[in-house]
């Protein structure tokens, strides 16, 4: 491995989606640690309805990360249709690019 290969630096958006990654687990796995002791305390009870809350744990990450990625998704296009308000200009195939997706 050459010197110049090993000095490449990691891209910023890469960097910050690492860290997006890393908090969203860590606050997922601590909301997990803090209610799903009493949780399944108070649904000993009932083990079906214990199961259904299972799965319903096991599925809120795939929950948050579509409410999150539609929160995302529509601020890009407001953020979008700002720019191309003000005046600014994009290239033809990339100008509007969200909103062709939605279409």
């Amino acid at each position: 491995m050459s010197k110049s290969d090993s000095s490449q630096k990691i891209p910023a958006a890469a960097l910050l989606s690492a860290v997006a990654l890393y908090a969203f687990c860590r606050g997922f796995l601590l909301a997990l640690a803090v209610f799903i002791g009493p949780l399944f305390e108070l649904l000993r009870p009932y083990p079906r309805l214990t199961a259904l809350v299972s799965l319903g744990i096991w599925l809120s990450p795939i929950l948050l990360i579509a409410a999150a990625h539609a929160a995302l998704s529509s601020t890009l296009d407001r953020l979008e249709g700002a720019k191309e308000h003000a005046g600014a200009r994009g290239s033809d195939s990339t100008r509007g690019s969200w909103r062709s997706l939605r279409r």
